[in-house]
């Protein structure tokens, strides 16, 4: 299996997998925060544990170098993404602080 290479897209299922020695990190564009919250507007229900973690597989990421990401994650987007490895539980999270919110 062929090593990730900085710019490589792809769904996060395709490239989670692959070998990864330079360390990338995986970006999801877009952010799998707003991606989440975008289908649960456009459903207008809370999404279920398997949908986040079909969504959270199937979404488009792009490997890249961890200093850029942390970059855009500041400057640009203004928030932090939810790991992919915790989903549920980040978005839980994330969904109570919205509620919160408003």
């Amino acid at each position: 299996m062929n090593p990730l290479k900085e710019g490589e897209s792809g769904s996060y299922v395709a490239l989670a997998g692959r070998p990864n020695p330079d360390r990338l990190t995986l970006l999801y564009i877009p952010s799998l925060a707003a991606l989440l919250v975008n289908v649960e507007g456009k459903l207008g229900r809370e999404l279920t544990r398997k949908e986040v973690e079909i969504l959270r597989d199937q979404a488009t990421v792009m490997a890249a170098d961890p200093e850029k990401v942390r970059v855009l994650e500041e400057k640009r987007r203004g928030y932090k993404d939810l790991d992919p490895a915790n989903v549920w539980e980040e978005y839980q999270r994330l969904r109570a602080q919205m509620k919160n919110e408003n």
